[in-house]
């Protein structure tokens, strides 16, 4: 299985890395810290990381900022559908 990892990317708060997902990746892994808010997070890795390629992830503390931990959680878990799996870690 070959693996894409991506993490810290902070894209809310820096200047966007380049992010490539090559063809042949079979899932992507993300270590959380994309930006601020689930949803934005799920929409900007959709923007690099192509819908038929999983993605398996936990949110970091960036995604939380400024938001309720449960309500947050649960926005994830909606937005997170095939082909993308949610990990979380225990609140």
């Amino acid at each position: 299985m070959r693996q894409q990892v991506f993490s810290d990317l902070h894209s809310d708060a820096l200047p966007p890395r380049p992010s490539v997902v090559p063809p042949n990746v079979d899932a992507v892994i993300v270590a959380g810290d994309i930006r601020k808010g689930a949803e934005e997070a799920f929409r900007r890795l959709r923007q690099t990381i192509p819908m038929q390629v999983p993605i398996l992830t936990t949110m970091g503390n960036h995604e939380y900022y400024r938001r309720h931990l449960g309500a947050e959680q649960g926005a994830a878990r909606q937005l997170a559908h095939n082909p993308a799996l949610m990990v979380e870690v225990g609140t």
